[in-house]
This record gives structure tokens, sequence and C-alpha cells, in this order.
């Protein structure tokens, strides 16, 4: 049976990447939604397995420059929250999940960008998504805003974190997830 997958995009050139190539290979059926081009998330998520929300060059906090983040928030906190669908938010789709789940979204200091190191904690060695990476690796970082706080949500995991970003790699329950760096870029 195929899966459905709606991916939410804020710019055309942040796509799943590699994870889209190994989406069409197993003949997934792929939605993809550019919110940055006006298109609308559609109102019944039920018909969907799981979520992609990309990065892109606004932050959590621009509603008024970019409206549709209003409803994007919404869509995915009824997908995550109410729903408990699979969900993977990359950077700014990160930044989204942390916000709805009530964490605060801020400035980095300093900014990550270039490659650096990601340290995994004691917890990720038993998590089904993570589990089988080393505990630490490089990856590549851009941005200039990160989660923050979300310690007061007992039903987040944090599971990696650069020496600057507490919260690189968080789960909510064990279906969505959070990744701060760009796991999904390809050459």
């Amino acid at each position: 049976m195929s899966k459905n997958i709606i991916i939410l995009q804020h710019i055309d050139i942040e796509t799943p990447g590699y994870i889209l190539d190994l989406m069409h290979q197993d003949n997934f059926n792929l939605t993809t939604i550019e919110l940055d081009q006006g298109e609308k998330i559609p109102s019944n998520l039920n018909q969907f397995d799981g979520m992609f929300c990309m990065g892109g060059p606004m932050d959590t906090w621009m509603e008024k420059e970019y409206p549709w983040l209003i409803e994007e928030k919404n869509k995915i906190k009824e997908f995550v929250v109410n729903l408990e669908k699979p969900y993977l938010g990359f950077c700014l789709g990160c930044q989204l999940l942390g916000e709805i789940l009530g964490g605060n979204v801020v400035k980095s200091t300093p900014p990550e960008i270039g490659i650096l190191d990601i340290l995994m904690n004691s917890s990720y060695s038993n998590d089904h998504l993570f589990g089988e990476f080393n505990s630490s690796f490089k990856v590549l970082q851009w941005h200039s805003y990160e989660v923050q706080d979300l310690e007061n949500n007992n039903k987040v995991t944090l599971l990696g974190s650069s020496p600057t970003t507490k919260y690189q790699i968080f789960k909510y329950k064990n279906h969505a997830y959070g990744i701060q760096f760009h796991i999904e870029i390809k050459d």
C-alpha cells in the first residue's frame, strides 16, 4: 500500500533532497504545497500518512510578512498533536514544530553556518529513527534562529545538540521530529 505524504515548502529550492528521491523510488504519493507561492494546505489532513516541513528564508515570527505561517502552524499542530501522525521538520520546519510544542524560537548566538558537529545524547540509541546514527557526526548548518525552552513539555525528548544549539534534534512522543540542520541536502 502506497503512502501519502504532504510536503510543506517555503521556497522552491528547499526540497526533501535525497529523501525525495527515496520516496519516489518507493512509489510514495507526494503532494507538495508551495506556501510561498500562495498554495493552500488541504483542509483534510487525514488523507496523509506523513508530513515533511522544509526550511526557508523566513522566520516563525514573520507572520505579517508571511501570513500563511499562521495557518501552517495550525495545520502542523492538528497533524502532530491532534492526529498524532508522523512529521519531519527541517530547519524552519523544526522551529515551527518547536513553537507549537511550547518552545520559543530565538536568535542564535552565534548563528550556525557551515559544516559543524552534532553530539547525540544517551537517549538516542533506542530511537527508531536515529538509533543507528553515530554518537557524533558532521552536518550542514544554515540558521540564525533556534528552538529553546522545550524542557516544560514532558512529551519532548532531546536527542542531539551542537556545541551552541541545544535542540538540534528532538522528538515529540515517537512520531514527530525536529531537525535543525540540513540532513536532506544532496549534491
